[in-house]
């Protein structure tokens, strides 16, 4: 990532992004842990390049606008539900996109969640495919024989629009642990030196929330 600034507000009672005061040099923007339920607002960080909304309230990425420098998304455990329609959005708004997960999403399919393996293999591939310079798809790396194959079989491949489901006790669980496994790596791999950031609920990072919304 390049040397730029980092903004976090977790866990601080976000509803609306277009809420936040705009910052063009931005380079990651961390809104986990909020009630967010669009993405109107995204346009005023036009050079991020790291997006992290995990545990919102997103129901879709509809309104994603054009990030030409975002090659990192976490979308974790929002209410996705429709796949191809993710993918639209994203393929079109962010075709440098490296590292996507939408881990404890519907429209995301894991053996944890109770699919099989061959749900699997096309969901994986058929992203692949739809997202070709992925590297990283849910924590798991993109494998030199998944994206041959993806090449070749991907467009037959479109998987259905996840039905509403309820979730096991278990696959929540699994995946809960799953996500905070890949918590560090995830740091690992996107978050580089930064010149400043602000974080909390309580800190300086509220100085990017304008004082009509708080």
């Amino acid at each position: 990532m390049s040397d730029g600034i980092e903004i976090r507000l977790v866990s601080s009672d976000v509803e609306a992004i277009d809420g936040l005061e705009a910052n063009d040099k931005a380079a990651l923007l961390d809104l986990s842990d909020n009630r967010i339920t669009g993405l109107k607002g995204l346009e005023q960080f036009p050079s991020i390049e790291t997006l992290t909304l995990d545990n919102n309230l997103l129901e879709s990425v509809e309104g994603m606008p054009c990030l030409p420098k975002l090659k990192t998304l976490w979308l974790n455990k929002n209410k996705i539900g429709d796949h191809d329609a993710t993918l639209d959005v994203l393929a079109k708004q962010v075709p440098q996109l490296q590292y996507l997960s939408l881990m404890g999403n519907d429209c995301c399919k894991s053996e944890l969640s109770g699919n099989s393996k061959d749900e699997l293999e096309r969901y994986r591939l058929y992203t692949i495919y739809r997202l070709p310079s992925l590297q990283l798809l849910d924590f798991a790396p993109v494998l030199p024989a998944e994206r041959e194959k993806a090449s070749s079989k991907g467009q037959f491949l479109k998987v259905s629009k996840a039905k509403e489901q309820d979730t096991s006790v278990v696959g929540e669980a699994q995946t809960n642990k799953l996500l905070e496994q890949a918590t560090s790596k995830k740091q690992q791999a996107t978050f580089g030196k930064q010149r400043r950031f602000y974080t909390g609920k309580f800190s300086e990072g509220n100085r990017f929330i304008r004082d009509d919304v708080l």
